[in-house]
């Protein structure tokens, strides 16, 4: 079975919160990603690969701009892996009419991806 990019659902949290556990949460992690979980936005999207989550990205609109949480389980492949959520959620921003998003990478994610993306850090 091919991977599959979707919106995210609520019974995915137990898998979500698994990968966020695997991956050795920084403090604070764990609630963060619970307190995304209780809030659906339509702005979280999973992959899943034969019916288990192997990446997420979490998202919550805060004041004028969305957070997002992401997560990946695989190593190997991560960099494309998230950069197929990443395209998928940036499309459900951009829907809202939203321009400017918050991400957090609880170190499943490293700095290599983000700079194979060009994302840029800003202050605001």
């Amino acid at each position: 079975m091919d991977l599959e990019i979707r919106e995210f659902r609520a019974s995915d949290q137990e898998q979500a919160r698994s990968l966020l556990l695997d991956n050795g949460p920084v403090d604070g992690d764990l609630d963060h990603l619970n307190l995304l979980m209780k809030r659906p936005s339509g702005l979280s999207v999973v992959a899943s690969k034969q019916g288990r989550i192997i990446g997420a990205i979490l998202g919550n609109k805060v004041g004028r701009f969305v957070e997002y949480f992401v997560l990946t389980a695989t190593r190997d492949d991560e960099t494309k892996l998230a950069q197929r959520m990443l395209d998928k959620a940036l499309l459900k921003l951009l829907a809202t009419g939203m321009t400017k998003c918050r991400i957090t990478t609880p170190g499943t994610v490293r700095q290599s991806f983000w700079e194979s993306v060009r994302w840029q850090s800003d202050s605001d």
